[in-house]
């Protein structure tokens, strides 16, 4: 029985289908996780260069903010310090 058909016939939160699911109480599709793809650092520190230098951002923070990220991780990738560099 799917979750969807279960969820229709008893007033079961998403919560409490995933708990009879891990119990194995009702069999329930398992989605295959996606591998994360590997971010290629170097690319990524060209792309920030040039948006701070021609796209109107004035500093770090200003970019970090358009980009959604820390001025930390910014500034980390700008000077090539990665985990992956350590």
């Amino acid at each position: 029985m799917s979750e969807r058909i279960l969820s229709s016939i008893l007033p079961l939160t998403e919560a409490a289908i995933n708990r009879l699911c891990e119990r194995n109480l009702i069999r329930c599709q398992r989605h295959p996780i996606a591998k994360k793809q590997p971010i290629d650092y170097a690319v990524l520190q060209l792309t920030y260069t040039r948006l701070l230098t021609e796209g109107g951002f004035s500093n770090k923070a200003e970019l970090a903010r358009h980009l959604g990220v820390s001025r930390t991780w910014v500034s980390r990738v700008l000077k090539g310090i990665t985990k992956r560099s350590r």
